[in-house]
């Protein structure tokens, strides 16, 4: 079954899976398949296991986000969030509580040198199910799907072209379209004869969704 990413219509995503993990396998074991510990609280440990990723975070980024993700409003967003569920067109729901804690390391005091991509590599340990890693090259495939989002968001005061919570919405609307066909693609992960590819079979459907995004997206990659 073919996957949709913001238009793009992808008929072999078990290729993509595929090369993912053989280029990308420490990242499936390392990053994606390691502890993540208490739900509601972020340790030094955990922010640099997004380097795994390429956040390129520093000692002091590092430092900064897990003083500022001690006051985050962890526990305002359940543990297993699924973005699948979060409606983003109600005021206080799932969604807005996912945008509260995500500014909470963004906006309107910006942690200097941490921006989207780092944000989101961290925030995704600990809520896989709902962050998209979301960086550079997956906001420029996705950004024609988002900005019909902005008019729909205005319950989310101060929301801009650019904010990361347009691109969550338009990432929700290929998710729920593909959930039936990813979830079906599990068998085949699981069955596959690569242990990193099994390992991929227990990834969110966010993650999955996500890799098949970036794998297609314009620009080079890391």
């Amino acid at each position: 079954m073919a996957l949709r990413v913001c238009g793009n219509v992808v008929d072999d995503p078990m290729g993509m899976w595929r090369e993912y993990a053989e280029k990308h396998g420490r990242t499936v074991r390392k990053y994606d398949h390691g502890d993540r510990g208490d739900p509601n609280a972020l340790t030094t440990e955990e922010a640099w296991r997004s380097t795994i990723i390429g956040s390129r975070l520093r000692y002091t980024e590092r430092d900064e986000v897990v003083a500022r993700a001690a006051s985050a409003p962890w526990t305002e967003l359940a543990a297993d969030a699924d973005l699948a569920d979060a409606d983003p067109t109600v005021p206080g729901g799932t969604f807005a509580q996912a945008a509260c804690l995500y500014w909470t390391f963004t906006w309107p005091d910006r942690i200097r040198g941490v921006r989207v991509a780092k944000a989101h590599k961290i925030l995704h340990i600990k809520r896989p199910r709902f962050y998209p890693i979301l960086d550079d090259h997956i906001r420029r495939l996705y950004r024609p799907c988002a900005l019909p989002w902005l008019d729909r968001l205005s319950h989310l005061k101060g929301m801009t072209a650019e904010d990361s919570p347009l691109y969550w919405a338009a990432f929700r609307d290929d998710l729920i379209r593909n959930q039936n066909a990813i979830d079906g693609y599990r068998t085949h992960l699981a069955d596959d004869d690569d242990e990193t590819v099994r390992l991929m079979a227990t990834l969110t459907s966010v993650r999955l969704q996500d890799i098949i995004a970036w794998t297609i997206a314009p620009g080079p990659r890391a």
